[in-house]
């Protein structure tokens, strides 16, 4: 189910002419890090958001590259 609604952000996103999704997650779900690696999404940096206590793990796809 997560992959359908994933793909459909993608598709949306493409066709409004974006070239690159970013995400972020916890550093510590070392499970959907490697989920989201899988889906094509690179690592690009990290975020310490003001209202988390812990720092994110930035992740990004090229919409314009298929895997």
């Amino acid at each position: 189910m997560e992959k359908i609604f994933i793909d459909m952000i993608e598709e949306i996103a493409a066709d409004y002419g974006k070239n690159y999704l970013a995400l972020d997650t916890s550093e510590k779900a070392g499970h959907l890090i490697e989920y989201y690696d899988k889906l094509g999404y690179e690592h690009v940096g990290y975020m310490q958001w003001d209202d988390a206590n812990y720092r994110s793990v930035v992740m990004s796809k090229n919409l314009k590259t298929k895997i």
